[in-house]
C-alpha cells in the first residue's frame, strides 16, 4: 500500500478511451505518462495531434 499522499501517475498501456482512463482516476491517478499510444517516430505530426486530442477528450469525459 502506498502512502496516502503519494501522487500516482500510471504509465504504459493506456488508451485514449474513457474505459481505459476512468478506472485509473477512480483509484487515485492524478495524471498519466503517455508513450507509444501518443507518439511513435514513424507518426506524422497530424497523427500525434489526433492522438493527443483523443486523450484530452477521453480524460475530460472520464472526470465528469
Amino acid at each position: 500500500m502506498l502512502p496516502e499522499d503519494t501522487i500516482y501517475l500510471p504509465v504504459g498501456g493506456g488508451e485514449a478511451t474513457v474505459e481505459s482512463l476512468k478506472p485509473l482516476l477512480e483509484i487515485g491517478a492524478k495524471g498519466f505518462g503517455l508513450g507509444a499510444s501518443l507518439y511513435l517516430p514513424t507518426m506524422s505530426d497530424e497523427n500525434v495531434r489526433v492522438n493527443a486530442k483523443a486523450f484530452v477528450t477521453a480524460l475530460s469525459e472520464a472526470i465528469i
